[in-house]
This record gives structure tokens, sequence and C-alpha cells, in this order.
């Protein structure tokens, strides 16, 4: 009988020619341990075992699912690079600019080169939309990246961020997606647009672990509640138009720094200026962190203020080393004459 040619099957060649093992069969033939190393290819040996052993019983699986999503990462960034306007005019302009510098350092992230994302841009930024996850980051920093929906999906897939950092984002209100993120320790939003609302207040509230509070520079309307934040050590509400005390400053135990200037507050509640004995030790450590700088005092406000000191000086003179011109003090006419009372 004459040789006759072999059937062709179109999915055993390579584009150049050549016959190829398909994937599947590739896989058979590759450990767990190779194929987690081809993933995350900075990890050290240790680090590769002890991925793979925490895969569980069956970490093919698992593994297939991730080579799957980095395949998809890689293609939503690379037409998140080609959808812009191209320039040719220096070789970082021709490799993609700055959105293929940014698409490295998330291609990186996602691979567990570095637990914390930064991308802080020149320019308004759009951000890619993808639907690979990120739980291994801890930190995300952005600036200058419009508030869009594609934005508030990108940290949507950042759900174990101990810091969030967003920037001049013009954010009207509190991301959704916070509601997720129960390890936040550190949140930034300064420089937004963003109004509270009674249900955003509760929102805030629920960030149990809340470390560092930095809104300043947005028109809240209204103030947080700090009632649930037991480890709250900085708080920054500069320049946010408040007209309201926070609530749940009085019984803080960790906080180092309480920024309230620049704001249209008139008074102060009265379990700051007049606590009962038992609270008062603690109430002089929390005001002293209170800066009350250029708000809207009224003349009795003054009045309660310099008879607050007078309390402390007669009942807690070891405490008076905590009062300083910034600290829950204020600049009236007579503050001169105050501070020679009440000398640092």
């Amino acid at each position: 009988h004459p040789l006759r040619k072999p059937a062709y099957d179109s999915s055993m060649r390579l584009l150049g020619g050549a016959f190829r093992i398909p994937r599947v069969l590739s896989r058979v033939f590759t450990s767990s341990e190779q194929r987690a190393r081809a993933l995350f290819p900075t990890f050290s040996d240790v680090q590769v075992r002890a991925f793979v052993s925490a895969l569980g019983s069956n970490p093919s699986a698992e593994l297939t699912r991730l080579e799957k999503e980095y395949r998809t990462l890689q293609k939503d960034l690379a037409a998140w690079i080609k959808d812009q306007p191209r320039s040719t005019l220096t070789l970082f302009d021709r490799q993609g600019g700055a959105r293929k510098t940014f698409a490295d350092a998330i291609t990186q992230s996602w691979r567990r080169e570095t637990q914390a994302l930064k991308i802080v841009s020149g320019m308004p930024l759009n951000l890619p939309s993808l639907t690979a996850d990120f739980p291994h980051v801890e930190s995300l920093e952005l600036y200058n990246t419009p508030w869009t929906t594609g934005a508030e999906n990108f940290i949507g897939r950042f759900k174990q961020l101990k810091k969030l950092k967003i920037a001049n984002a013009a954010m009207t209100e509190l991301p959704k997606e916070l509601t997720e993120m129960q390890n936040l320790a550190h949140l930034a939003l300064q420089g937004n647009r963003i109004r509270l609302t009674p249900a955003s207040v509760e929102q805030l509230g629920r960030l149990k672990k809340l470390e560092v509070l930095e809104l300043a520079g947005n028109p809240l309307s209204l103030p947080p509640d700090f009632s649930d934040m037991p480890l709250l050590k900085t708080v920054n509400l500069s320049r946010t138009g408040l007209e309201q005390w926070p609530k749940g400053l009085r019984d803080q135990l960790n906080l180092e720094k309480v920024n309230l200037s620049y704001n249209a507050l008139s008074t102060i509640p009265r379990e700051h200026l007049d606590p009962a004995p038992e609270h008062f030790a603690n109430v002089i450590r929390i005001n002293h962190t209170i800066d009350l700088r250029n708000n809207a005092f009224v003349p009795q406000t003054s009045l309660d203020l310099d008879n607050y000191w007078q309390r402390v000086s007669q009942s807690h003179s070891g405490l008076m080393h905590l009062r300083d011109s910034n600290n829950f003090a204020f600049e009236t006419l007579d503050i001169s004459d105050v501070q020679t009372v009440f000398p640092d």
C-alpha cells in the first residue's frame, strides 16, 4: 500500500509551523510548583512550596484558575494601554507611556512582587477595567484618577487593603466598596468633593479597625461618628466646612492628633469642657490632640475655654504641659492675657 500523509490537525501546530503540545497536556507534565513559579517568578523555593501547600488537596484547579486570570489581566492591560492617543515623540511614548508604566506596576502587584500599588498621574488618568483580584495587596494609592464606575470597580478588586488613599479624584461620595474592606486601618480621601449623608456616616462608622482618617478638603456637611472606632490615632477634618462637632471623640484611648481647623464650628461640647471627675484626666489628654484654629467660635466659647484651663490648672496641674497655642485653643483678642495667666 502507498504511504499516505496523516490527516492534518491545525490544533497541533504553532504559527511558525512547529508541532506543539496542547496546553492541557503540558499541565499534566508540569508540576504544581513549576506552574506556581511561572506565575510568581520572584518567589523563593520556600514561598513556592508554601503557596502550593496552601492550595489544598487539588492545587491544579486553583492554578488553572490563576493562569486564566493572569492571561485575562494581560489582555485587559494591553487594551488599556492601546486605548489612548498615541505619541511617537520619545521611546517612552512609543512603548506605551505612563499607562505602560502603571500596567507593569499592576502586573507586579498581581504577581506578589509587592504589597503596595501606587498610581500617581500628572494628568487625569482613567483606570483600567479589570476582573483580576489582588487579595494580597495591602496598600493602594491613587492620585488624579477621575472617579468613574470603572474606578469604583478597580478598587473593588482590592478587598484586603489596610491603606487606601484616593486624592484629587472629584469623588462626591464614599466608595461603596469600603463596606468590604474590613481590614482598613488608614483611609485618606483628601481633596475630593465628598458630602456625607446619614447613611455614609453609618458606613464609615463600620470601619472598626481604622487608625487614620484623612478627609481634609471635602465639603462634608455632616461630621463622622467615631463611637465604634476604638483604634483611632489620627483624624484630619480640616477645611471640611463642619458646623457640628464629631461624635465619639471623648471616649477614644489612642488619639494622637485631631485636626478640626479652618471649619465653621461655633461651640465645643460640654463633655469636653466640663467632664465628670472620673473622665477628666482622659478628656484632658484627648483635648490636647485637637487643633481648633480658625473656626467661628462665639464669645461664650472663649470664656468656656478659659474656665476649662483654669479648672485643669487647679485639679490637674501636672497636665498643664499639654497646653499649647494650637491644640484646644484658638486666637482671641485677649489670648496673650490668657497665656500670661496659664503659661506653657
